[in-house]
């Protein structure tokens, strides 16, 4: 996985799932077969499969995680994680298209950016923890199958979020990210952008526990900057949390059409 160096407050960690997720891989090609998954593990449901992700469960403060997945309309997880400055302890989700060598069946991922047309997704959530961030982690590569290796370029869209920053090249003397651009007005929305590297991160300018949004525009603004290529592949789409500590995390509406 790409490697970052993070200056993490005391309070909260630096979020934006590409620092060293994945160094240990936990949730490679879905195979559990079941409605709910602890400490490891994924949940295979079609055309989606749902990853535990604990790539920080060596980190300390790290606890217990359980996933659960009864329909893509009502998933979640519990965990236990405690505060500390080693930051995020996981990015539990539910993937659409191939991750990390697992891919989920019947959907038109990978695909490339020049052939994609609308990239309609929503999602539902409540989230009671206090260090969080609920996001989408959306992948691209130059390839169509980068096997079991991280896709190069990750854009992120955020919902809500608790006591933590997105990854940015420059932070305040309060450590607060600093954006790359304010009030960005895309997908029907008003965004503050982020960027550091190949790590792309939205944030709406009002909390919100649900979104309804075509993706492209912002996939779209992402090239026009030049900060990836319309010849890259998109290789999955992922919606879940970050947590750094832990609560309770609950969806109750997911999907994704229109590609």
């Amino acid at each position: 996985m790409k490697k970052f160096l993070l200056t993490l407050l005391a309070t909260a960690g630096l979020a934006g799932c590409a620092k060293d997720k994945m160094d240990a891989p936990t949730a490679a090609a879905p195979a559990v077969q079941d409605a709910q998954s602890c400490n490891g593990g994924s949940i295979n449901s079609g055309q989606y499969f749902m990853m535990s992700d604990e790539w920080g469960a060596s980190k300390a403060g790290a606890g217990s995680q359980c996933i659960y997945f009864n329909s893509i309309n009502d998933w979640g997880v519990t965990a236990t994680h405690t505060n500390t400055s080693t930051g995020i302890k996981g990015y539990p989700a539910v993937v659409y298209g191939c991750h990390y060598g697992g891919c989920s069946s019947g959907t038109a991922l990978p695909k490339k950016i020049s052939a994609l047309g609308n990239v309609h997704t929503w999602f539902t959530q409540s989230s009671s923890g206090s260090a969080y961030d609920a996001a989408y982690d959306i992948w691209f590569d130059p390839s169509a199958n980068p096997g079991n290796n991280a896709a190069k370029y990750e854009l992120m869209i955020w919902l809500d979020w608790q006591n933590t920053n997105p990854i940015a090249t420059n932070y305040d003397a309060s450590g607060n990210a600093v954006p790359y651009a304010s009030n960005v007005s895309l997908a029907g929305k008003t965004w503050n952008v982020y960027r550091r590297d190949n790590v792309f991160s939205f944030l709406p300018t009002t909390k919100t526990s649900w979104v309804s949004i075509d993706v492209k525009p912002i996939i779209d603004y992402c090239v026009a900057r030049g900060w990836m290529s319309n010849a890259n592949y998109m290789t999955s789409i992922q919606a879940g949390w970050e947590i750094i500590a832990g609560g309770t995390f609950k969806t109750t509406s997911y999907g994704v059409s229109g590609i």
